[in-house]
């Protein structure tokens, strides 16, 4: 498990809204949009991803149902690197979040997977739990 100094990674917020970078738009304040906002500039700032590589609730289609992944970071190549799953941090990073996650990378094939609720972060590398989420460079 890994912890990440959140307060490190300050977001734009305007009254009941926060802008998010990727999508460079402003979006309504919710407990786990807050959570996904101080992980963009986290990857952003700390971890050196290009804003350019990163797609937001990414588009999924699971039993003929239509789901999200909420961060995907793509290789230079256009292939998904990263498959991140952000929950409130009034949620427990349990086996639920971690289906739900490996149900969205069955089609997407991303070799990292990442759970956050803000408070723990959890990242696997080919469904083994890994140390830290690595940096872009070393993708």
């Amino acid at each position: 498990m890994t912890s990440i100094a959140f307060d490190k990674y300050p977001v734009k917020i305007n009254r009941n809204k926060v802008f998010d970078p990727v999508r460079k738009k402003w979006i309504e304040i919710t407990p786990e949009e807050l959570v996904r906002q101080h992980f963009i500039q986290y990857l952003l700032l700390e971890k050196k991803y290009p804003v350019s590589l990163m797609k937001m609730e990414h588009g999924i289609i699971y039993n003929k149902l239509n789901k999200r992944g909420d961060i995907v970071i793509y290789s230079h190549t256009g292939m998904p690197m990263i498959l991140i799953e952000c929950k409130a941090p009034t949620i427990l990073l349990d086996e639920d979040v971690l289906m739900q996650a490996l149900r969205y990378n069955i089609q997407l094939k991303a070799p990292y997977l990442v759970l956050s609720n803000g408070i723990q972060t959890i990242c696997f590398h080919h469904s083994v739990q890994c140390e830290a989420i690595p940096e872009y460079n070393r993708v």
